[in-house]
């Protein structure tokens, strides 16, 4: 913990100095404000937004004493009819009355032209202030040669504050009834007539900006946009005012990482994970558990990517915490149907998750700390306006909290974990990026000074984006991923041991995006994945441990894919999205394949001989299509239908015989006695908006089925066994659903109800009765849970004093109950029920979070906040599971509860500027 804190006060320290007034040396006295303006830029100090001729002869009028910058440029331009606006590291002058004008900026060592010098260069166009009742402000782009048109303009919107590429941003022509969207790297394309055209430009959080744009000929544009000032900031789900109803996509939720944290949490740390759990259609096994499940789909079947690379354990400390840090990341999309086709590998959902780029002008820092957890976040340019770069980390130290438990078992445990991200980004040219991310995990487990659980994720990516034109991009990534945890007992000497696992991920992605009009774009790409899994190996732990070693066989296998998509608009009404991917998986030696005796089942003694393949050599190999469609039905401003199929297949498996993913279980690569899983997926959705936009609300209805999807025989030793093959079982998944959503975006009260009823059922038919569950007959599968419902809610009494809350209530979980009890010699055994035919009880929750914030002067250090959560207020006890222990009185149940009372957390957050 100790270099955190010696990196929280270094930052004090330096920010304590950038902040500082100007003494008189640097004030130029008497010098022109031209000249001032450019020493400024030049030491990299501000950034300027003016025009030329409104300060030319103006001189500046110092101090003898020092001053604020704010205060000199108002005193220099008290006798003109200009003003002066201070935002952070942003200068804006501008005149006292509005008149049209084309507004020209000056950056870091570098002029932007405006128009009047007749060249054809981009212009950066600020407006800080609504231009809303008043006469909007004309920009000029290009120059008149002739052509009629249409032309076409590219354009970045930016944060003023750090540069940064705003996702999502809207440019809207209303005369001409059409517009843009950004994309991840902010950047919109449009085509437009010859002429004037009224535009307005729009992102959540900003203040909007209003200009006229008189286009000439084809050329850039770029928007910086200040952030608004607004009664209420604590919408979570964010998306455009209309694009839940004019989009084809179905079944996605964007999450605004910002504003989740007035949420109430466990132990004060916002978590991705148990937010996206909040929405319909996800749900958990249960509190305490790893991942999350998706529409009746295993957590297996989740692709968790973080700036490109899957992790494949996103939790610490066994599910109470997610892996993500929340002050590094950006934006995440959960996509839960009609999953475009770049996204392929697993059957359920994508969440794709982006870290930010990093302050691109100064250097700020930002952390939090809570009763278990610290974590801080610095970020600053290596280049200003070109390069950055974004480093965070977390750690725990909750050994204080177990040592103060009554159990002796967990006051002699220890648990503690500590994550790092590093987010590296380059403008290598106005039309190339690079990202460089890095992230690694640790935790460390240590139950009763016995047996100790040690896990690591480590993960890297490199993407190069290049623009190639207006209508043409493409986004390259080389990524790896790598999981492995050790298990180590140590109290007997005669029985202590260690065992490893760890699974290797490289990957080469190429995707492209050529749009030939606004309303045409085609997307195509390729990608391949190497797997390379050592399942396990065991060994003493010790001279005097009997343990025998133990390597099971490793195993390699490709995963490689092309794809292609288009999206268009066949009418005003109607917008089309079609898609085909084509997967293709190789299992790759060195592989022992064991034959088994035909007309027996699958069981080790029944093995008559094996074949050896070499490194490289060809073991078994799985293609096929995978479809994707969706369509939007407009039915007015307000409301639309929609419908979508897709399909996907999966190729890597968790083998887990228990309820909840552990970070102890096992992947499993497709070979010749697994066969890939493939599910389909029909869904159909109403969408409609109310209130001119205030609230939003969506039906959607789905059916899916799965083939090959994978089961355990009863107690499987999966962990381990060089004969995993003789304990997996395959069979068919069916389930529907149907998913409720009301949201309310606007107010001092806001947050949303969601309501899904969703069934998941499993059929697993053998051909002998070792292989067969249930008679062969449809049981719940164990994550079927009929009823589950959620309430967010928000109230802003200021715009310091907020109130939140969650309710969260969802039916019990399928369960196997004992039924009876035989005797088998002197032994005293249970029978049991069919799988799955009892529930657990249900689950019910209830959250509420005070949330104050500091004041919100622009000129000062640190911001700050506090939270004071309380997690599960009823103390009631849900049950996680439910065991049950023969004795001599019967049979005893005992129900297993995560948090069976309040848990109370004050968290301070804080923000260096």
């Amino acid at each position: 913990m100790r270099p955190f804190v010696l990196l929280f006060f270094l930052f004090i320290w330096i920010n304590g100095f950038s902040q500082s007034l100007i003494p008189p040396s640097e004030q130029l006295a008497d010098s022109s404000l031209e000249v001032f303006i450019a020493a400024r830029e030049a030491g990299n100090k501000e950034s300027y937004f003016y025009k030329s001729n409104w300060i030319k002869g103006l001189t500046i009028k110092g101090s003898s004493q020092s001053i604020s910058l704010e205060k000199l440029l108002q005193q220099s331009l008290q006798e003109s009819s200009l003003e002066v606006k201070v935002y952070k590291q942003a200068v804006f002058i501008y005149p006292k009355k509005p008149v049209p004008f084309s507004l020209e900026v000056s950056t870091q060592k570098q002029i932007r032209y405006s128009p009047d010098d007749q060249k054809n260069e981009p212009i950066i166009v600020s407006e800080p202030i609504k231009t809303t009742n008043r006469k909007l402000r004309l920009t000029t782009i290009g120059s008149d040669q002739g052509e009629t048109g249409p032309f076409t303009i590219e354009g970045y919107i930016r944060t003023v504050e750090d540069a940064q590429a705003i996702v999502g941003a809207s440019i809207s022509f209303p005369n001409l009834k059409s517009g843009a969207i950004t994309n991840e790297n902010g950047l919109f394309t449009v085509q437009l007539p010859k002429g004037q055209h009224r535009s307005i430009i729009e992102a959540y959080g900003k203040d909007q900006q209003e200009l006229v744009l008189d286009i000439q000929s084809d050329g850039e544009i770029e928007f910086f946009m200040v952030n608004e000032i607004r009664e209420l900031d604590a919408v979570v789900i964010e998306s455009g005012k209309t694009s839940n109803v004019q989009s084809t996509l179905m079944g996605v939720s964007r999450l605004n990482i910002q504003s989740i944290k007035q949420i109430p949490t466990i132990l004060g740390e916002v978590d991705i994970i148990k937010t996206a759990i909040l929405l319909p259609g996800v749900s958990s096994v249960g509190e305490g558990s790893s991942g999350f499940n998706v529409r009746g789909g295993t957590v297996d079947q989740n692709l968790i990517r973080l700036n490109e690379a899957p992790i494949y354990n996103p939790s610490h400390m066994f599910g109470f915490f997610s892996a993500f840090n929340p002050d590094m990341i950006d934006r995440f999309e959960l996509y839960k149907s009609g999953i475009p086709a770049q996204y392929g590998g697993r059957l359920s959902s994508v969440m794709d998750i982006g870290m930010r780029e990093g302050n691109l002008r100064k250097w700020v820092g930002s952390g939090g700390i809570s009763p278990i957890t610290l974590r801080f976040t610095a970020e600053g340019p290596l280049k200003k306006n070109r390069s950055s770069i974004l480093i965070g980390g977390r750690t725990t130290y909750s050994d204080w909290l177990l040592n103060r438990l009554e159990n002796e078992v967990l006051r002699n445990s220890e648990v503690r974990f500590s994550d790092i991200n590093a987010n590296l980004n380059l403008s290598l040219s106005k039309k190339d990026r690079l990202t460089v991310s890095l992230y690694a995990s640790r935790d460390y487990f240590l139950l009763n000074a016995d047996t100790s659980f040690t896990y690591f994720n480590t993960l890297g990516s490199i993407n190069w984006k290049h623009i190639f034109n207006s209508r043409l991009f493409q986004s390259t990534s080389v990524v790896y991923s790598g999981y492995n945890y050790s298990i180590e007992t140590r109290r007997n000497p005669e029985t202590s041991f260690e065992l490893d696992y760890q699974i290797q991920h490289y990957e080469f992605k190429s995707d492209w995006s050529y749009s030939p009009s606004s309303k045409h774009q085609i997307k195509f790409g390729m990608g391949s994945i190497l797997y390379r899994l050592s399942p396990g190996n065991i060994n003493p732990r010790g001279p005097n441990s009997l343990v025998q070693p133990l390597d099971i066989e490793q195993e390699q296998g490709l995963e490689s894919a092309v794809y292609i998509s288009e999206e268009y608009d066949l009418s005003p009404r109607i917008r089309l999205y079609g898609g085909l991917r084509w997967s293709f998986y190789q299992m790759l030696g060195s592989q022992t394949v064991y034959d088994y005796l035909e007309g027996a089942p699958l069981q080790a003694e029944n093995i008559v001989d094996s074949t050896v393949f070499g490194n490289g050599q060809l073991v078994s190999q799985y293609a096929g299509p995978e479809f994707r469609f969706s369509s939007r039905f407009i039915l007015n401003e307000n409301a639309s239908l929609k419908m979508g199929f897709h399909r996907m297949r999966q190729y890597l498996h968790v083998l887990s015989n228990t309820t909840s993913f552990a970070p102890t279980d096992t992947w499993k690569l497709t070979d010749p006695f697994i066969r890939p899983q493939i599910s389909d997926q029909v869904s159909v959705g109403y969408f409609q908006n109310f209130l001119g936009n205030a609230m939003e609300g969506s039906i959607e209805l789905y059916v899916k089925r799965v083939q090959n999807i994978l089961d355990f025989k009863g107690g499987a030793q999966l962990v381990l066994n060089p004969y995993v093959e003789t304990e997996i079982l395959s069979g068919l998944g069916r389930g529907y659903g149907a998913e409720f959503y009301l949201r309310k975006k606007k107010g001092k009260l806001n947050g949303w109800i969601s309501y899904t009823y969703s069934r998941i059922f499993t059929q697993i038919t053998g051909e002998f009765p070792e292989e067969t569950i249930n008679r062969g007959e449809w049981f719940p599968a164990t994550v079927d849970k009929p009823h589950d419902f959620s309430l967010v809610g928000t109230y802003q009494f200021s715009r310091r004093f907020s109130v939140s809350t969650n309710v969260a209530y969802s039916t019990g979980r399928p369960i196997t109950y004992p039924v009876g009890k035989y005797q088998l010699g002197s032994s005293t055994l249970l029978s049991y029920s069919l799988r799955n035919q009892f529930r657990i009880p249900d689950y019910f929750r209830w959250d509420i979070a005070i949330n104050l914030e500091g004041n919100h002067k622009l000129k000062k250090l640190v911001d700050s906040s506090w939270s004071l959560s309380v997690y599960n207020v009823l103390g009631r006890r849900n049950p996680f599971s439910i065991f049950f222990v023969s004795g001599t009185s019967g049979i005893q149940g005992y129900r297993l509860s995560i948090f069976g009372r309040p848990i109370t957390t004050l968290t301070y957050n804080f923000k260096i500027k």
